[in-house]
Formats: C-alpha cells, sequence, structure tokens
C-alpha cells in the first residue's frame, strides 16, 4: 500500500569501487612496465649479493667509533648505492613514472658502460645478458610512454557506456 507513496525514502546504490588507471590499461601496455620493475629489482639483488661478495676486497675505508674501527670494501659501498639506486628507480617504473624509466635505462648503460672501460672488455657471455637486459628494458621505457599516452586519450575520449545510453535511461514518471 505504501509501497507508491511518492513521499517514500529512496534507495541509492553504493557508490562503485574506483579503479585504478593501472586496471584501465591493456596487458600489452602494463606487462612490460612490470618485467623491467622485476628486472630492475633483481639487479638490485644482484648487486646486494656483489655488496657481501666483495666485503673483504680492494680498497678498505676506515670508520673510527667509539665502539672502536669499523672497515667496509670501497667496491661493497658501490654496489650498495648501485643496489639502493637500482631499487628506488625500480619502485618509480612499477608506479610508471617515465622518468624513472628513463633514468633506469640510462643507469644501466652507464654503469655497464663503465665497467666495461674500467674492466678492459666484455665476454660473449656477459654481452649476451647485457643487450638482453636492454632490449627488456628499452620494451618497459617505451610501454610507460604508451601508457601515459594511452591514459591521456582515454581521458580526452572516455569509453562510453551502455548505461549512458538515452534508450536505457530509467524512466520518470509523468506529472499529469
Amino acid at each position: 500500500m505504501d509501497d507508491n507513496s511518492p513521499y517514500r525514502v529512496g534507495t541509492t546504490t553504493p557508490p562503485a569501487a574506483r579503479r585504478r588507471a593501472w586496471d584501465h590499461a591493456p596487458h600489452a601496455i602494463t606487462s612490460p612496465i612490470r618485467h623491467m620493475a622485476a628486472l630492475g629489482a633483481i639487479l638490485a639483488v644482484v648487486a646486494l649479493r656483489m655488496v657481501v661478495y666483495r666485503l673483504q676486497d680492494g680498497i678498505q675505508i676506515s670508520i673510527n667509533t667509539q665502539a672502536g674501527r669499523f672497515g667496509i670494501s670501497l667496491a661493497a659501498v658501490f654496489f650498495l648505492v648501485d643496489a639502493c639506486i637500482q631499487i628506488c628507480l625500480s619502485w618509480g617504473v612499477l608506479r610508471a613514472s617515465r622518468v624513472a624509466a628513463c633514468l633506469l635505462l640510462g643507469y644501466y648503460v652507464a654503469c655497464k658502460v663503465l665497467l666495461t672501460v674500467a674492466g678492459g672488455g666484455m665476454t660473449l657471455p656477459g654481452s649476451a645478458w647485457m643487450v638482453v637486459v636492454i632490449v627488456f628494458m628499452v620494451r618497459g621505457t617505451v610501454a610507460t610512454f604508451r601508457y601515459h599516452r594511452h591514459l591521456a586519450q582515454e581521458h580526452r575520449h572516455p569509453p562510453r557506456r551502455l548505461s549512458d545510453d538515452p534508450a536505457f535511461a530509467p524512466r520518470t514518471p509523468a506529472l499529469d
């Protein structure tokens, strides 16, 4: 009896949870970004392994503290800084930052060139690994730019939903 009352409180549907922009992007765009971020994290783990390996090598830096003298290898410090930079840049790539992707690619290439010049050359497996890593990083860098272009395109021309069609709009009662 009271179901047709015009003074009845209407029910509203709760708003849908907002989806992240990452969920709207095609897998072909987000997959290389994830691969690049994972590769950067793997390279950071390798650098951390080199920290442990190089702790007692080469030039020692001595630090005097109240507890005594503390020594650490210069190579270990270099690899520790390298790992921190790669972890930070990998996190930026995972967040789809174009700057972080370009910096990670440039940083990797610069470090490899520096190590090749300082080390006196590359071996065949080392150069093959370097080419594979650079290919993955270039794909990830290009994908971050494609991702942002996709977001801009989606913002300019949002996808039309079927519920926005006037033919499917709810009917309003006529006020006679």
